[in-house]
């Protein structure tokens, strides 16, 4: 099957950065790391934007990866986002 044909070019972009995130990593996977540092990469697109608002980009998210994963939250100045994010989404009918 062809998945080319079920996404834009911009998500195979993103797909195929976070096939490149992978190997040079020596992964022989693409996981959601990898997938989340593909869409950030694409800049200009309203994922991209989205994570941004809530303080996510490519080199914070590269760092956390890199890290194994541990975030440390840095201080917000608009409030809690997550927890703003899960009362929106709670909100809109979302879990």
């Amino acid at each position: 099957m062809n998945y080319r044909q079920f996404f834009t070019q911009t998500a195979i972009k993103a797909v195929e950065f976070s096939q490149y995130i992978a190997q040079r990593r020596g992964k022989g996977y693409i996981g959601t790391g990898q997938l989340l540092l593909g869409i950030l990469h694409m800049r200009d697109t309203i994922a991209a934007e989205t994570l941004d608002k809530f303080g996510v980009d490519y080199d914070s998210a590269e760092q956390v990866i890199r890290e194994g994963g541990r975030f440390s939250r840095r201080p917000d100045p608009g409030g809690d986002a997550l927890l703003h994010a899960a009362r929106t989404a709670r909100h809109a009918g979302g879990d």
